[in-house]
């Protein structure tokens, strides 16, 4: 199968979608999106308590251009 995830950003309330190398801006409708015609349900979900927002730390990674020696095998 294939997998995307959903992530909400908590400080600016963005949800974005992350699926392969693309990752577009989406609305809570579309994360909410349970329809006859949509097919996809949640394979893993996490929940961070508010008291604990601070203590996460983003994922950061040096986004390489594609053909570079470093993805190129």
């Amino acid at each position: 199968g294939h997998y995307w995830i959903y992530i909400r950003d908590p400080k600016s309330n963005l949800y974005r979608k992350y699926n392969d190398e693309i990752v577009s801006e989406v609305t809570l409708e579309e994360v909410l999106n349970f329809s006859e015609n949509n097919s996809a349900t949640p394979y893993y979900l996490v929940f961070v308590k508010n008291e604990l927002l601070d203590v996460i730390q983003p994922l950061k990674r040096e986004v390489k251009p594609r053909g570079s020696a470093d993805q190129t095998q």
